[in-house]
């Protein structure tokens, strides 16, 4: 459990253990479900990222995994899952100091090594950003 005493629901573990091991998920958005005190999924796709990044409540937080697409240096397909943290600007303060506590407990629970990715207005969400940030994490330069 987190430090802010949120938990993560089996159904979020299976679901992401699926996306990273048989890649027949794209993308998940999850939630925090105050009511049960968990990490629930909210959404689960198979839409590009930009679509993805559409289905983020413009005033609440949410965490995601996106299997990401690009072409790397040598000019091949690749992909890196992504870890995502959207915390818009407008969101409650509250609603963000639960899911800042949340971030790095869920995270850990997900255990595989994933590009993290954070922004707080939907341009932080760019293409060549995460491109970029993929990149740097994983030492390639263009």
């Amino acid at each position: 459990m987190s430090m802010t005493g949120i938990g993560i629901s089996s159904d979020a573990l299976e679901k992401f253990n699926k996306q990273k091991m048989e890649r027949s998920i794209k993308g998940l958005i999850f939630r925090i479900d105050e009511a049960s005190g968990e990490v629930v999924v909210e959404t689960e796709t198979n839409d590009s990222f930009e679509e993805l990044v559409q289905r983020f409540p413009i005033n609440e937080p949410r965490f995601a995994t996106y299997d990401f697409p690009f072409v790397n240096r040598a000019g091949l397909e690749d992909t890196r899952l992504l870890f995502i943290f959207w915390s818009p600007d407008d969101a409650p303060i509250k609603l963000k100091m639960l899911f800042a506590g949340t971030k790095n407990f869920f995270r850990s629970q997900l255990d595989t090594v994933m590009i993290n990715i954070e922004g707080t207005a939907l341009k932080d969400f760019s293409k060549d950003k995460i491109v970029k940030r993929i990149e740097e994490r994983v030492g390639i330069n263009r």
